[in-house]
């Protein structure tokens, strides 16, 4: 029988597509762009890489230098310049040396765990203390100054008078009775105290009068002490009302050449080569049990125990309803310890 046209078994065979073997020459550039496309995409992270590590570099070289150069500044602003007095650290009835090495003496109070845990630092006014205070002497000339020569002897009483220059009572209290205290200081018959503090330092805008005023009156105390009084002085009947933006930097040492400071120690004010202590002071007036503000006494003899009391404890209400300690009060109390008797009211350790 005859096959019919177009039958299968005369067909003729479809080709099928061939699978495997090589790729063909569009897949292997495609390929070669990728591969391509990737090494320059990690030379990018890689050159990234090496640039941003270059300037991590800069910046910690940058930031080296700029910390040599501050501290070389610092360095320079607390030098003494030449022919200006150095600092010293002496104590309540201790014999004055020169640096900045406390000495002890026979008679000085012992320094509380407190106070000693505190350590001052290196540069301090003549006459510093360990309690944070500077001690005023009599100079050959006969003048009171910070770290002059005091009285000796167990029966001699020391007063501590820790103030802020800004502190109203404060100016009330050296207005009745700083002369006084210098009179008896300059005679021999008390050991004066004065304890400067940064410690109202928010009552300004901006913030800090209390603490640069105090920097200053340290700074003159450690290199120019015979004026030392002077200045405080001038401070005291020039002080700014709380709230204000307390006196300036050029306004202080415009003050302190008024009473004799040389401009080789005015010009320090700005740098506060003696902000660090002032700092240290004021912590320890802080850690004081007995300090519960502006201003506060403290009487204390023959290096015994210390008996303390506060000058709004005593004394009579001013027109503005303020306690304020009248002479007497303070020459009773003097009395009163150098006998071996607390003041009333005082508080004895």
């Amino acid at each position: 029988m005859a096959k019919k046209k177009g039958s299968a078994a005369s067909r003729p065979k479809q080709s099928r597509p061939v699978t495997g073997g090589k790729p063909s020459a569009s897949a292997a550039y495609q390929k070669a762009a990728r591969l391509k496309a990737q090494q320059a995409q990690a030379a990018r992270r890689r050159r990234l890489i090496i640039v941003c590590a270059g300037l991590a570099a800069l910046v910690v070289v940058g930031v080296i230098v700029a910390m040599v150069v501050f501290n070389q500044q610092k360095k320079e602003a607390t030098t003494p310049p030449a022919g200006v007095v150095t600092a010293e650290t002496t104590e309540p009835g201790g014999d004055a040396t020169s640096g900045s090495t406390a000495t002890t003496g026979g008679d000085e109070p012992t320094a509380t765990a407190t106070e000693t845990a505190l350590t001052p630092p290196a540069t301090s006014p003549k006459g510093a203390t360990s309690t944070g205070g500077i001690r005023l002497g009599v100079n050959e000339a006969g003048e009171l100054v910070p770290g002059g020569e005091v009285p000796k002897g167990d029966d001699v009483v020391t007063v501590d008078v820790v103030s802020d220059f800004l502190c109203p009572a404060c100016l009330r209290f050296e207005q009745l009775q700083i002369e006084d205290l210098h009179a008896k200081a300059k005679a021999g018959e008390i050991i004066l105290v004065e304890h400067p503090l940064g410690y109202l330092n928010s009552l300004t805008d901006p913030a800090g009068y209390s603490s640069r005023a105090a920097a200053a009156a340290a700074a003159v105390a450690a290199y120019d002490p015979d004026h030392y009084v002077a200045f405080t002085q001038l401070l005291w009947d020039h002080q700014p009302a709380e709230g204000g933006p307390g006196l300036t930097d050029q306004e202080l040492a415009d003050y302190a050449t008024q009473a004799g400071v040389p401009d080789s120690v005015t010009s320090l004010f700005p740098s506060y080569p003696l902000g660090d202590w002032v700092d240290w002071a004021t912590q320890v007036a802080l850690y004081d049990e007995a300090f519960s503000g502006t201003p506060l006494i403290r009487l204390s003899v023959g290096g015994g125990a210390l008996q303390k009391w506060s000058a709004w404890a005593m004394g009579y209400e001013d027109e503005n309803g303020q306690t304020v300690l009248v002479p007497g009060d303070l020459d009773a109390a003097i009395a009163n310890v150098k006998a071996g008797d607390p003041p009333d009211g005082a508080e004895e350790e």
